[in-house]
């Protein structure tokens, strides 16, 4: 396992670990804010289709945009299993007035729509505070058996009823946020990269500097990088190694501190 410790200064630091969450992340306590967009379970095994010029992909365009490297084509209840599995192995590790920022969307399986509610309705020690509608104003998924899906939904999960402590409407923003889909390019060579405005937001709404933000499928980084330009701790994972490396790229251009990051042992370290 590796564990990159990318930044250390008085109020913030940023770590990011090689591997599965159960394993990497099995020692953090304390999560004041969590934020993540795991795996959507669109994959597919089907051979692909085209539709019109829609020659992208290696499986069925409704499905394209699976992540490659995880299971992203498991049976749907055992899919479902394994978020509610996940947010709980989270909501236990942390602080009693956490926030979560949980990024999914609806999907179809078998001809029927599969809202995330679903399964978050199961989490009995979970509230709904609210859901933000993520308008991307673009997909990967075309099929014409279905109006093409633009949007995703971030759902703010908290442990108790009440409003979570810090949470202030800061950003003066709606439900309904027009964030256009981050693209992959040379920086972010992700299959599914956010657009850093995504958790910005988020943490200026929910955290002050120093609190412990984590995000187990770290994936490009951009949340590893809002917590950085935030003053906030973090304490991410992500299991592909392809995309860690590339994500330990991404932030060291985009934080500025290209070039001033060195090795020890299994460790990058900064000190500024």
């Amino acid at each position: 396992m590796s564990n990159y410790l990318l930044y250390s200064a008085a109020n913030s630091q940023v770590r990011l670990r090689c591997g599965d969450f159960h394993e990497t992340l099995d020692s953090v306590h304390n999560i004041d804010f969590f934020v993540t967009s795991p795996p959507y379970n669109i994959g597919s095994k089907a051979p692909k289709k085209v539709y019109g010029r829609r020659k992208e992909g290696i499986c069925d365009p409704k499905n394209f945009g699976a992540i490659r490297g995880y299971e992203d084509d498991l049976p749907e209840d055992e899919y479902q299993n394994s978020q509610v599995e996940m947010l709980k192995f989270f909501f236990d590790r942390s602080a009693q007035d956490a926030a979560f920022v949980y990024n999914h969307k609806p999907r179809h399986v078998n001809g029927e729509e599969i809202r995330p509610e679903r399964w978050l309705y199961r989490s009995a020690w979970a509230f709904i505070h609210d859901t933000i509608v993520w308008n991307r104003k673009s997909t990967h998924n075309h099929c014409p058996s279905f109006y093409w899906p633009v949007y995703e939904l971030c759902f703010i999960l908290k442990k108790e009823r009440q409003t979570p402590a810090r949470f202030k409407n800061n950003s003066g923003m709606s439900n309904v946020m027009d964030f256009r889909r981050a693209c992959q390019d040379d920086d972010n060579k992700h299959d599914a990269p956010f657009p850093l405005e995504l958790p910005m937001t988020f943490i200026k709404d929910f955290c002050t500097p120093g609190c412990l933000v984590c995000d187990p499928y770290s994936g490009s980084g951009t949340t590893m990088l809002a917590s950085y330009l935030s003053r906030c701790r973090f304490d991410g994972s992500e299991k592909v190694e392809k995309y860690f490396k590339n994500s330990i790229g991404f932030f060291e251009k985009k934080s500025g501190l290209k070039g001033k990051i060195r090795e020890i042992t299994q460790r990058l370290i900064v000190t500024v």
